[in-house]
């Protein structure tokens, strides 16, 4: 399959994804709901009905923000299935985005909070002894970050430069739109 076959597929598969959205006047039907319960009784009513599904209404929002990590972890994964395969690990990346903040707050040896002991993938940095956590985090799909924060790079950039080492493309004109997003980040 010639690479512009592969993109358009890609690209259909994008479009039709990001197409399903809810329309404004949805959102303003939903912003009408104050209580948590009526708001995703009404949305699983919605093209949101994949996103709220597992919601109820007595969940704390570190239980919604760690449900919503996982459908986006599910939804990367889905997303890289349809790349070509020289691409695929450059979009697995994006998976690691949402957990910076937590990462910067354990590296710096503060105390695990409660809901990271919740969180699948932050427990595994639980440990107390920051110097443990620290080799926890280097045996794991972090390692790249971890080794470039110790020498001084900042997550962001770490995981930016990253990201950028598993691109399969180096020529400007093709990596144009990630840098743009790159500046946005």
């Amino acid at each position: 399959m010639s690479q512009l076959v592969t993109y358009s597929y890609v690209q259909t598969r994008l479009h039709a994804r990001h197409g399903n959205r809810p329309d404004e006047r949805t959102w303003q039907r939903l912003e009408t709901f104050k209580e948590l319960a009526g708001y995703l009784q009404n949305a699983r009513r919605t093209v949101l009905r994949p996103w709220v599904l597992g919601f109820h209404e007595h969940d704390d929002y570190h239980s919604l923000e760690i449900s919503l990590i996982r459908q986006y972890r599910s939804y990367i994964n889905e997303i890289a299935l349809w790349q070509p395969q020289h691409w695929q690990k450059a979009v697995h990346w994006l998976k690691q985005l949402p957990d910076l903040p937590a990462l910067q707050y354990l590296l710096t040896g503060n105390t695990a909070l409660t809901w990271m002991l919740d969180d699948p993938r932050l427990k595994l940095f639980s440990a107390t002894n920051p110097e443990q956590r620290i080799e926890y985090m280097k045996q794991s799909d972090y390692a790249p970050l971890i080794q470039a924060w110790q020498s001084g790079t900042t997550l962001t950039d770490a995981w930016v430069q990253h990201w950028q080492s598993l691109w399969h493309e180096k020529k400007s004109t093709h990596i144009q739109p990630l840098l743009q997003l790159i500046t946005l980040l």
